[in-house]
């Protein structure tokens, strides 16, 4: 359900279609990178990733909190914007 378009405006700011940006420094990685790369990489880490928006829509999410879950931003296969909730700090 978390990949079905949703038409109206999201809680939590996302990035415009061209801006590209991360909150973190670990989610900084992630941008360019293919969904495919993107979620190899999170899964590596043991980190959960979803798509929160996908070509310029927003997705229907679930609103619970999972800290270190990266939520993407992708347009044409690329990431282009990352939110880390509640970024884990080393």
């Amino acid at each position: 359900m978390e990949n079905m378009p949703n038409n109206h405006q999201s809680l939590e700011e996302l990035p415009d279609d061209k801006e590209i940006n991360s909150n973190s420094e670990y989610g900084e990685q992630f941008l360019n990178m293919t969904e495919a790369e993107a979620r190899a990489v999170a899964a590596a880490d043991n980190r959960p990733v979803r798509v929160v928006r996908r070509d310029g829509s927003s997705m229907i999410v679930t609103m619970d909190l999972i800290p270190g879950r990266l939520n993407l931003s992708i347009e044409d296969g690329i990431v282009t914007g990352v939110k880390e909730e509640s970024p884990v700090t080393s």
